[in-house]
């Protein structure tokens, strides 16, 4: 019986000392901030030559304005003939573009049609030699306001896609404050046009946003996202 008794006592020793946890390490548990950079799968905006007020820019105006409202993944980004991402397809179908969005036939919904200012826009680059120019947009990442700067950002960039939730659009809508609020204040705003891990990169074809604009939202959120 002692024997039995001893074997016990060994067995529980055993079992209490293989149980013994390593302590947490505190600095292993801390969250780490990632710091987002500029996308290099996606074109951005280059530095050097300033934009000028009388051009019409193709990175710069053009690649998005086509991105956002004729190159979707559902029209003319592969599922429809002809294919508009790339400079060689859009100026060699920029006859029939100029000729479908003066007449209203494109886009499409539930995309909105042109403004009568992308119109002039496009219609001016043609006139200029449809050329495959950019330039350094002046940007102040202190400036973030909703109206002067995150709505005509979203407009830019965002709203050929996403206006009105839908499931083509995961059900985001970026054409009202309401929506770009929601989106910012649960961060998927920030996560996408930073391209962070995880998140669907944003805009997913064309011109990426800069790491000034990409400043700029994320400040406008960090600021409580007000309009």
């Amino acid at each position: 019986m002692k024997t039995f008794s001893s074997s016990v006592l060994v067995l529980v020793l055993l079992l209490m000392v293989t149980c013994v946890h390593e302590p947490v390490d505190p600095a292993a548990s801390t969250t780490t901030t990632t710091t987002p950079s500029t996308p290099t799968s996606l074109p951005s905006v280059p530095t050097g030559k300033t934009c000028s007020a009388d051009s019409v820019y193709f990175t710069n105006d053009i690649l998005p304005l086509i991105t956002s409202n004729c190159s979707m993944t559902t029209c003319h980004g592969g599922r429809y003939s002809p294919t508009l991402t790339t400079y060689s397809q859009i100026s060699r179908n920029r006859s029939n573009i100029s000729q479908e969005i003066t007449k209203g036939s494109m886009p499409r919904p539930p995309v909105g049609l042109l403004t009568a200012a992308q119109i002039s826009a496009f219609k001016k680059w043609v006139s200029q030699g449809y050329k495959n120019n950019s330039c350094t947009a002046g940007c102040d990442s202190t400036k973030f306001t909703f109206t002067a700067v995150i709505d005509p950002m979203m407009k830019k960039y965002c709203v050929g896609c996403h206006t009105g939730g839908t499931a083509a659009n995961k059900n985001v809508d970026l054409s009202t404050y309401l929506g770009v609020k929601t989106v910012g204040l649960n961060g998927s705003l920030y996560k996408s046009v930073a391209h962070l891990t995880g998140a669907s990169p944003m805009p997913p074809t064309g011109t990426a946003l800069s790491k000034c604009e990409v400043a700029q939202i994320r400040k406008w959120v960090a600021a409580g996202a007000l309009n």
